[in-house]
Formats: structure tokens, sequence, C-alpha cells
């Protein structure tokens, strides 16, 4: 049974804020914010009225100060290695519209840096408290040693352990401040941990608001590379045509020998993945995660107009040469050489600067308990044919140790594309690639399902225009209000 929480004063730096008003912005992960896209979706976010960098409903007077909660390194085995060993969580209280009595919205950790999250119109019309928990093992919340990300604390970054930290912190904020019940509110891996949340833990809140939610641990995850495939054929089929030729070039190049491959990755600025025992899973995996993430965050029509710009008849490496403009373009220079897609460098990455950033944290996650390995399917894959899920493996034992990953275990415990909860409510987008790995059909009286269709509809609401996106959204406040009469 999870400890209680041992909560200490505010400390620690503000951080830019962003809003469990509505759902939270879409933006790329840290490592593939050096180039356009990352505008991009800022400017998106502020029209969609997605509150981002430090706007919020109060004054600047009234934001949210962080604060610290000592919780258990392991919140499940009392007397274990782990002896009495804590771990700081930090979080963020907003009061600035709380009424006392309202609920406390609560905006789920992800797998990056948190952000305190500000009162806007939905916390507003509940006057509700709204409470950000930074997740455990990302930002400022690790453990306090020379090497916080070694695998001997890293097997207590889990699911499971998160949302005790949750829970805990939930349970003191409610009591200090006299709150109702607890709402949850989340996107993509949070989305999935908002959805955990509420079947671990049915009495803390009275409902989930998932959006793009990752609920279903996909081992060999090839429907997400298949959806990429199909999205960029329409409207325009000249375009899925285009990228299947793109990446038959860079495997053929690949295919010719390692001067050829060496020479590709230098061109990519990725020589760091030259010679190295995973640097052509590693380049590969960069390069089609650079092509996916447009179609992710709705951007494919940027996409297809970069590959359409090819002269008739291209050479392979007018191919690839173009291929590399694109990813310079939109996620910068530096995007294949950084540590993310360098298993050298995640291997490695046991303490400094990539704490806060979330590379081997993510990876570990992923290489543990919920997988979602990309691999390329045998038909058309719009991927190289090496990311095979032996390769992709590979990579995740060569990381941390022989450590692969199992996803039994999380699909058991919370069921799934066929959760075990209730009143969880399901937001997703038809282009979105990790569509498959989210609930696409009710399952069960409170586990609603809404769909926003359009061409360009990506990952958490990425490119989806405002009176479209409304639909679901207006679901979901309906369900917000009838779950908390029902608490």
């Amino acid at each position: 049974r999870a400890r209680a929480a041992r909560a200490s004063l505010p400390l620690l730096l503000l951080l830019p804020s962003a809003s469990s008003a509505a759902l939270p912005p879409a933006l790329p992960p840290p490592w593939a914010r050096g180039g356009r896209l990352h505008g991009l979706l800022l400017r998106e976010a502020a029209e969609r009225g997605r509150l981002v960098s430090g706007s919020s409903s109060s004054s600047p007077d009234s934001k949210p100060l962080p604060r610290v909660s000592e919780q258990p390194l392991d919140h499940f085995s009392a007397g274990g290695d782990a002896g009495n060993a804590t771990i700081p969580i930090r979080y963020w209280v907003d009061a600035s519209c709380y009424a006392p009595g309202g609920p406390v919205f609560v905006t789920m950790g992800g797998e990056a840096e948190a952000s305190p999250s500000a009162c806007g119109p939905r916390a507003e019309a509940h006057k509700a408290l709204v409470l950000s928990v930074e997740h455990r093992f990302y930002g400022r919340s690790h453990p306090r040693a020379p090497e916080p990300l070694a695998e001997a604390f890293l097997r207590f970054l889990a699911v499971e352990q998160n949302l005790a930290d949750t829970d805990a912190i939930l349970r003191a904020v409610r009591e200090e401040f006299g709150a109702g019940p607890g709402f949850a509110f989340g996107g993509s891996y949070s989305g999935a941990t908002c959805a955990w949340f509420r079947t671990a833990y049915p009495s803390a809140v009275a409902g989930c608001i998932s959006e793009s939610g990752v609920v279903n641990a996909i081992l060999n995850f090839t429907a997400f590379d298949a959806h990429v495939r199909s999205a960029v054929g329409s409207p325009d089929p000249s375009c899925q045509r285009a990228l299947l030729n793109a990446m038959a070039a860079l495997d053929r190049a690949f295919a010719s020998g390692s001067g050829k491959a060496a020479s590709v990755k230098s061109l990519f600025k990725g020589d760091n993945l030259i010679g190295t025992a995973n640097g052509d899973t590693d380049f590969m995996y960069a390069v089609a995660d650079g092509v996916a993430m447009l179609d992710q965050y709705g951007r494919k029509a940027e996409l297809c107009a970069s590959l359409s710009s090819l002269p008739s008849n291209p050479s392979d490496d007018e191919r690839i040469a173009n291929l590399q403009s694109l990813i310079e373009e939109y996620y910068g220079a530096d995007f294949v050489s950084g540590c993310f897609y360098d298993s050298e460098c995640i291997r490695n990455a046991t303490s400094g600067q990539d704490v806060g950033v979330g590379n081997r944290q993510w990876r570990w996650q992923k290489c543990t308990q919920l997988a979602y390995l990309q691999a390329a399917p045998e038909e058309e894959p719009v991927r190289s044919r090496l990311l095979t899920l032996g390769a992709l493996d590979a990579q995740c034992r060569y990381m941390f140790g022989g450590v692969g990953p199992n996803t039994t275990g999380i699909n058991s415990k919370f069921g799934g594309d066929h959760p075990k909860g209730s009143r969880i409510f399901f937001i997703n987008y038809s282009d979105d690639p990790w569509l498959k790995a989210s609930v696409l059909s009710q399952t069960g009286p409170d586990l609603p399902v809404c769909m926003t269709t359009c061409d360009g509809c990506g990952h958490c609401g990425a490119g989806v225009p405002p009176e479209i996106g409304k639909a679901c959204e207006g679901k979901a406040d309906k369900f917000i209000a009838k779950w908390l009469q029902d608490a």
C-alpha cells in the first residue's frame, strides 16, 4: 500500500505555465524544438486558446510557485532495498479561481519537465483548484544523487510509482485547501496516465479527460508507420509515393556499403552515429521520427510540399538531400546528432543536463514497460526496413544492460485498449499515428470516445481548426460537469 505524502515548503524556480482550462497544447518533445515546427505549434496553440509560455488568466504576481513533496522512492515495498529513500516531486497549485469545496483539476505529468497549469475557463466555471504534478525522474523530480539516472534508480521509474506520487500529493492538497474531488487531465503519455490514475485510484478523481491517450502499450507497433503512410496519401496520393521512394533511396544507400552510409550520416550531421554499435538503427529512427512528427503534429501539408519540390525523376542522392533539408528546417541542425537518437549517449547519460530533458528516462520507460517500438511493417513502409522489431529490441538491451520491453504487465493491469476503469473520456484525431495505441470505440457505459476527423488532425489536436475541435471539447465539458456532480 502506498505510504502517505510528506510535503515540504515551496521552493525551486517558476517555469512557464500551461493551461488546464482546456487541454494542454500539442508541442513536440524537447529534442525536436530547434526548427520551424515548434514555432508553428506555439502560434497554433495561441490561436486555439490553449495557454502556453507563461500565459495565464491570472496576473503575473499570482502565478503559482513550485512546491516539493518528498515521496518514497519505492511506494510498494516497505523495508525493501530502497529503504527509507525518498524522491522530491515538484508540483504547483493555482488557487486563483478556487472556492472552498471546489474540485481539484489535476494536470498529469508527462515525459518531460513540467510547467504549472493555470486557472482558465474550465477551472473558473467549476471554481476549481488547479494542481500540476511533475512526473518522477523528469525535470527536477529526481533522486538527489550524483547519477540520478543510473539503473539502480531508474528501476523506480514506473507508471505505478508515478500514479502513487500523484495520489499522495492530491490527497495532501485536498486536505490543505478543503477541496472536493479531483478530476484528471492529460494528453499523449499523460493522457494514458490520466486514464490509469482514474483506474488505479477511482476515489481520488471523479473522471479523466484523455486526449490522444496511449493506453495500449504495443510491443511491435507497425501500425504507427502504416498510419503515417495512410495519412500522407490523403488528399494527394503522390505524396505517399514520394515518401515511399525517399525511404527506399535511403535503404539503398545503406545497402551499398558502410562508406556510403557514413556519408549519408554526415550529410544529416550525424557523425556521432558512424561506427557505433547501433548507429544505423539510431540514424534511421531519427529520420523516421523527423518524417512522422510532421504528420503527428498536423503538418503533413508541409511534408508533402517539401517532397513535391523535387525535380522530376530525382536521383537517390536528391531524394536523400531533400529529406535532410526537411529535417533541418523543421527540427534544427542538431536533431539527428542529439542524445535522444544516440544509443551511446543514452547508455551513458546518467547525470547532467539530460536529467531535465527526458532522453534517457523516456527511453527507459519504453524499453521496460511501454515499448511502442515503431518497427517497419512488411508492406510499403515509410521508414527504413532496417527498423525491425529485433533491431529496436537490441537497441533497448544495449542501452540498458540487457533489459528489454515487456508490455504484458501494464496491459493486464489497466486493460490496454479495453480499459478496466470508468468515467474516462477519450478524444482522438484521425491523422494521429498514435491512434492505434488509444481507445477507438466505446467499450463500457462510462468510457465514451470522440473522434475528430479532418486532413491534418494530429496528435493532441495539433493541426485541428478550432471550429472542428469544438465538438469533442464540448462533450468533454459535459462529462466533467456530470461526473463531478455524481462524485
